[in-house]
């Protein structure tokens, strides 16, 4: 029976290998051969980990008595490891757990080529048997008809790790861990999201939190950081920042943000408020030691200085002691950089979202510890700089900088691998393809060219030829390529080239029907054309061989939209809120086709979620007021009245406070059942904030009154009413020539007539004031539309015009009455 101390020993080797600590021990109970797989393991001294004389067999070449199928041949030889003459329980144990060792070390080695770029001597021979495997392992790491890109270097070593953890069995328990990691780093090197590899990134991350709870608060913060990374690049923005939360919980990283006094400008003479990043508390950077040994700092990649004659370095505070940053160690670093990328996601874009992302960032410059972490904060930076005339030429130097990190040899492997898993930093092509787009940006297209040519990157090639008006060198380039190897993406290159859709069909077909860019650029070719209902079938086969091609969904939900296809439109962009639940666009869009659909209750909840996604655009608060005016949710048709006001200064819609006036006095229900009446203070309270901004709109008044008069009983609501109805009746009058037009005058009259009978309902209940004025401008407006009768004898005034006329004629004898009473009186 196997021994629980092995076991108990095995687990922490295991965690061991997740946060790079040394666990191992004089009086340890497992194998001497594990405790040395382990150290070296730790050190980044791979080549003792597969040179060790117990598993060296493992590894020699391939022979030809074997076979020729290398993973059948390397399976074989596991079985015969796993099945050797000391196969008792505990032996049996120590096995897996050095093919997890095993496996972990050929995933270190492919992200220490790939993501750190960094190279031992003889790299490719460290593992024997594959060292002639990299086209092998190429056509392995095939998925979804999505190649791995043609710029990662030694690919066997990443298919070899996959291999080696399909062997480890029970009780090895965090070989779900790396499997996650090789997973996520395996779609990495994709062109594009595997759907494949995303089902199997869940089941892992499944397997990862039933054993959280065995995890110390350092190996779960890593946890959740991780599988937080992973939920982001795939869209799953929300479940993103809930792990991001726990980790940043989990660490007691306590930040927010805050307001201070300071100057940006070496000739700003006062203080303005400035936008810092503030940590308030972080326990657990001072509960252990910082995981770097700070003999590498000077072989971190140098932050390149501003030197700008006008921008100051860093921010000059009026009081620098109102925000004193702590020393933060590398993991509490790498979570300010996590949440700077959750926010690039989850917020629109604008100068407060691009502040608040330099201020992430330059929380964690302000004191380097980490290679990865400190590469991570300088090529956000430099993205962010990218964009702005006085910072783009420091961008561009300090990711010149970054990519000529890759070229040193300085630094050890374990100091660059330190964090690589949580440190969010791409492959290190993607940082030359990025100092390239800013080359190109910068107007040093050539420049550009040439790096986009090393790295392969066709699209890139094509596009710059084109902006160099050589577009026939772009198709010489890709059918040179063509005759050195045909690739289904090589021929969706020359498409692109010679905009021939003949090339992107053979690509298709060569790809045994499963390479989605193809079907994809046929869509996008007759899209740009404006062929819409042509381009529908193209990226429906695109999205059925990938669903994770949001570019596509949005194409055919558009498409499906303006081909009047509303089911297939709404069914497109259900799945774009799948893929990137924050972009309010996308909502607002699913609004309308729901609208289409004349399925108004679930338009009305989109377009709740597209007010969560951006709450400051009038427009999507205009949509969400008809549609609950239709839905008769009243309260909300008010809250979001509110709003536009907030947003626009001042709005007039008297049709929707027509209705909301209408639905108050007749007492009508909401879409709940319950009473308008209820509302009448809410609404009241909003038509004082629209004439506060708006005073000579005559219907807003004269709805104004309608509203206070449905209490006409009281005293105080009839003076309102009064009030009201008198800069309506002011506001009608003054418009030049109104008794000319018969709607107009009947309005006038009308208004004089309530005014009349306000008037009076006050008399009756005691109070005189307003009598006289009343008078006046009853009797102005008799005159005035007696003048014109005069004018035009000739054209007699309209029956209900006259009608209307005589009413208040007959009101204002009554009040003539009133007035010779009361002075009698």
């Amino acid at each position: 029976m196997e021994s629980q101390l092995n076991v108990n020993r095995l687990f922490a080797y295991e965690l061991s290998l997740l946060d790079d600590t040394d666990t191992t021990r004089e009086d340890d109970a497992v194998a001497e051969c594990v405790s040395s797989l382990v150290a070296s393991f730790n050190g980044a001294d791979f080549q003792a980990v597969f040179d060790c004389d117990y598993v060296k067999e493992l590894f020699v070449k391939v022979s030809e008595e074997e076979g020729t199928i290398l993973d059948e041949v390397v399976g074989q030889r596991l079985k015969r490891f796993l099945a050797g003459p000391d196969d008792d329980g505990g032996k049996r144990s120590e096995k897996y757990f050095i093919l997890l060792l095993l496996g972990a070390s050929a995933l270190q080695l492919f992200v220490l080529r790939n993501f750190a770029s960094y190279c031992f001597a003889h790299f490719s021979g460290l593992i024997p048997v594959i060292s002639d495997a990299e086209e092998y392992a190429r056509d392995q790491l095939t998925i979804d008809g999505l190649l791995i890109s043609d710029n990662a270097r030694n690919p066997e070593y990443l298919w070899f790790s996959t291999l080696l953890f399909g062997f480890v069995g029970q009780p090895i328990s965090t070989v779900c861990w790396w499997q996650l990691r090789y997973l996520f780093i395996h779609q990495q090197t994709l062109e594009d999201r595997s759907p494949k590899l995303y089902d199997a990134i869940c089941i892992q991350i499944g397997k990862l939190q039933e054993l959280e709870q065995h995890f110390s608060s350092d190996v779960r913060v890593r946890l959740h950081f991780e599988i937080s990374r992973v939920k982001l690049y795939y869209y799953q923005v929300v479940d993103a920042a809930v792990h991001l939360t726990k980790a940043q919980n989990t660490a007691k990283l306590d930040l927010d943000f805050t307001g201070v006094l300071g100057k940006r400008t070496k000739f700003q003479q006062k203080d303005v408020a400035q936008l810092v990043a503030r940590v308030l508390d972080c326990e657990f950077s001072r509960s252990g030691e910082s995981v770097v040994d700070v003999d590498y700092s000077c072989m971190l990649p140098k932050n390149i200085a501003l030197n700008d004659e006008v921008r100051l370095e860093t921010m000059s505070l009026a009081d620098p002691s109102v925000v004193q940053l702590p020393s933060l160690n590398p993991i509490e670093q790498a979570l300010h950089i996590g949440l700077c990328l959750l926010t690039a996601k989850n917020s629109p874009s604008s100068e407060l979202k691009d502040e608040e992302m330099m201020q992430f960032v330059a929380n964690v410059l302000s004191e380097p510890k980490c290679w990865s972490v400190q590469m991570t904060a300088l090529l956000l930076r430099s993205r962010l700089e990218g964009n702005h005339r006085r910072t783009v030429e420091r961008a561009m130097m300090q990711m010149q900088v970054l990519v000529d990190q890759y070229r040193r040899d300085d630094a050890s492997a374990k100091f660059r691998l330190q964090l690589i898993y949580i440190s969010c930093l791409p492959a290190s092509w993607v940082l030359e393809a990025e100092l390239a787009q800013l080359f190109c940006k910068m107007g040093a297209i050539n420049s550009g060219l040439d790096i986009f040519l090393d790295l392969c990157m066709w699209d890139e090639v094509i596009e710059c030829y084109h902006s160099l008006h050589r577009k026939e060198k772009a198709e010489a380039v890709i059918r040179d390529q063509l005759a050195i190897k045909e690739t289904p993406v090589l021929w969706c290159h020359l498409g692109d080239a010679t905009d021939n859709p003949q090339y992107y069909l053979k690509a298709w077909e060569m790809s045994g029907r499963r390479l989605a860019r193809a079907q994809k650029s046929l869509g996008m070719r007759l899209f740009q054309k404006k062929k819409y209902e042509e381009s529908i079938p193209h990226f429906e086969k695109c999205v059925e061989v990938n669903s994770l091609q949001l570019e596509a969904w949005s194409c055919l939900a558009f498409a499906s939209m303006q081909a009047e296809k509303w089911e297939l439109a709404a069914n497109a962009y259900r799945r774009c809120t799948y893929l990137e639940s924050e972009n309010h666009e996308v909502w607002n869009n699913l609004a309308n086709v729901y609208l289409k659909l004349k399925d108004k209750d679930r338009a009305w909840r989109t377009l709740q979620e597209a007010i969560r996604c951006s709450y400051e655009d009038w427009r999507i608060w205009e949509n969400y007021l008809l549609v609950s005016l239709d839905c008769r949710a009243f309260s909300e048709v008010i809250k979001a009245y509110h709003r536009l006001i907030d947003l626009k200064g001042k709005h007039v819609d008297t049709e929707v406070l027509s209705l909301l006036v209408k639905s108050v006095t007749k007492n009508a229900a909401d879409y709940q059942g319950k009473p308008m009446s209820v509302l009448q203070p809410k609404l009241a309270e909003l038509f004082g904030r629209i004439t506060a901004s708006v005073t000579n709109n005559g219907d807003v008044w004269k709805l104004y009154a309608d509203l206070i008069s449905s209490n006409s009983d009281r005293v105080d609501d009839l003076k309102k009413t009064l009030q009201f109805l008198n800069r309506a009746h002011r506001c009608f009058s003054q418009t030049t020539n109104w008794e000319r037009d018969n709607s107009c005058c009947e309005t006038v009259l009308d208004l004089s007539s309530r005014l009349a009978e306000a008037c009076l309902k006050l008399a009756s209940l005691g109070s005189m004031e307003s009598l006289s004025s009343v008078k006046l401008a009853l009797n102005s407006t008799i005159v005035r539309i007696k003048r014109y009768e005069s004018q035009t004898a000739l054209e007699p005034i309209p029956e209900s015009t006259e009608k209307l006329l005589t009413g208040l004629e007959s009101k204002l004898e009554q009040i003539t009455d009133v007035l010779k009473s009361a002075s009698t009186n």
